[in-house]
């Protein structure tokens, strides 16, 4: 990354409890060894090359024109009677929930407007679309798929005004999963030797199936990768699938086994043969070893919800099948989280800690979902983290205490460890009991009342981008939990994965069956914004 280059961060409080994030430059950035990554990555200093490490400071992630105004608010209840009615039919334990995070955000957003300004914009410049090759279906048909955006582009300056304003921000053009259609004819084995990428020349693959299992940069550079046979034309546009691997980063290109059948004819199965079965039976991740561990693995689920389905972002599962995810994302934990060192002590947190971190929506049953899945892991949740979706001015896209749709997104982070074996049996038998009643409350996940007030919340304020894109937390979680990780150990620095990925993370594992999806070269642009 070149030192002068932005930083995603365009604001932090001292206590390091607020934050505006920018989600183009966080991907960016992310594309990049972190500096905490190049001291504690044992490799001689000259390795890394100012020149060859993605280039990027010369690229821009394509975007969608920041959000000026908030969405109309019409699916509210227009009354206060009406608001009762429709509160009355949510559980106590979610309504006391929301509550609890309605004031952090207001706290958080007026600390903002206090230290950052409110004349300054919420996020930095970024490159769109040509806006005169959008139509009206297009932006109705919301998808978001890079590789059929136009060569045309144009620099959207945040002072100028947008025809996006107040309009959903996914990418206005025909989407996919990452991959063509046609490039979906996987073999069923992936007990292979790792894939290893050259970043001194491009890496040519005739067939996907190519890269079965796993592929490896071990490089401190960035290498290139392309698939010879898989051209696409969209709207008459012509994109190569050519992808930019980051250094140090490795992946599987995958479809985890989340369902108990398939529900999309269109997703990559590894399930249609007794030997791939039986290999999913013993590694919930396809090809990665039993062996591999983690400090850190983030979750972004595909949790059910009807209006992603209905327009088919990307495979979402149904609620009957919510129990077999849960027990997925369980296995993945119990197998591949790092387990506590012997003589943890939980007043004395260690160097380097195993730490879990689960997007969800806010639908109850997600966020119970992950609370079980953390709980019967052996975390217990110790952050949660709120990213509030804002205005290029810092107002929400929609009312903070809305009832059918919120402006944030919550990251419950648990941690490995860390407590005695009675609180977590008191924590297992309240959420035997709660399960039983069907009534859940925040406190039965965790192992005593005072649990609950220790959990820290931080407030991460970003202008939203294309539809399924998260802010990329890598320089969060080093700053949060992994900044007393210094490398001079045996194991070097932390090791994390994100499962569900849609980009890789420079020094990360990602998979998933849209793990390389804004890696693709078309989702990228040669400027000078920087």
């Amino acid at each position: 990354m070149s030192n002068t280059e932005k930083s995603a961060i365009l604001f932090s409080n001292q206590a390091k409890t607020t934050f505006i994030l920018d989600i183009p430059q966080s991907i960016k950035q992310a594309q990049s060894l972190s500096p905490h990554q190049k001291k504690t990555q044992r490799s001689p200093p000259l390795s890394i090359s100012a020149r060859q490490e993605f280039k990027n400071t010369h690229k821009c992630l394509l975007s969608t024109a920041p959000l000026t105004e908030p969405y109309p608010t019409s699916t509210e209840p227009k009354s206060e009677s009406a608001r009762a009615k429709v509160l009355a039919r949510i559980p106590e334990s979610e309504r006391v929930y929301h509550e609890g995070i309605l004031p952090v955000v207001n706290d958080a957003l007026e600390c903002i407007k206090d230290e950052f300004g409110e004349q300054q914009e919420w996020c930095l410049a970024r490159y769109c679309a040509d806006e005169n090759r959008v139509s009206a279906e297009d932006l109705k048909r919301e998808d978001d798929d890079c590789a059929s955006v136009s060569k045309r582009r144009r620099l959207y300056s945040a002072k100028e005004p947008s025809e996006y304003s107040g309009k959903n921000p996914d990418y206005p053009h025909p989407g996919s999963t990452g991959l063509p259609e046609n490039s979906r004819s996987w073999s069923n084995e992936f007990d292979q030797p790792p894939v290893i990428l050259s970043s001194t020349s491009e890496n040519n693959f005739q067939m996907i199936c190519e890269m079965n299992g796993i592929v490896k940069n071990p490089s401190f550079e960035t290498a290139r990768l392309s698939i010879s046979n898989h051209e696409i034309k969209l709207n008459e546009v012509s994109s190569s699938s050519r992808y930019i691997i980051p250094p140090r980063s490795n992946f599987i290109l995958c479809t985890l086994p989340l369902s108990s059948q398939s529900h999309d004819n269109n997703a990559f199965s590894f399930e249609s043969t007794t030997t791939s079965t039986r290999n999913n039976e013993q590694q919930p991740i396809p090809g990665l070893s039993k062996d591999q561990k983690f400090n850190l693995i983030l979750f972004d689920p595909p949790w059910p919800n009807k209006s992603v389905r209905r327009s088919k972002h990307y495979q979402t599962h149904p609620y009957a099948e919510m129990e077999f995810l849960t027990q997925q994302l369980t296995r993945i934990l119990q197998i591949h989280a790092q387990p506590p060192t012997p003589d943890a002590n939980p007043n004395n947190p260690p160097k380097k800690p195993t730490i879990a971190a689960i997007w969800i929506t806010n639908a109850e049953k997600a966020r119970r979902a992950a609370y079980n899945t953390l709980n019967k892991s052996g975390f217990r949740v110790i952050e949660e983290w709120i990213w509030v979706k804002v205005t290029n001015k810092g107002i929400p896209i929609t009312p903070i205490n809305g009832l059918w749709r919120k402006p944030y997104e919550i990251l419950i982070i648990g941690q490995r460890g860390g407590f005695n074996a009675d609180d977590f049996a008191a924590m297992n038998m309240n959420v035997h009991r709660s399960s039983i009643s069907g009534s859940y409350s925040e406190s039965d996940f965790h192992s005593n009342p005072s649990r609950e007030k220790q959990i820290i919340r931080r407030v991460i304020a970003a202008v939203p981008d294309i539809h399924s894109r998260k802010p990329n937390l890598r320089d969060l979680f080093e700053d949060v939990f992994f900044s007393e990780c210094d490398g001079d150990d045996d194991d070097g620095s932390y090791v994390a994965m994100e499962v569900f990925a849609r980009n890789l993370t420079a020094g990360w594992w990602g998979c998933g069956n849209e793990v390389m999806k804004f890696n693709d070269e078309g989702c990228w642009v040669d400027s000078d914004l920087i």
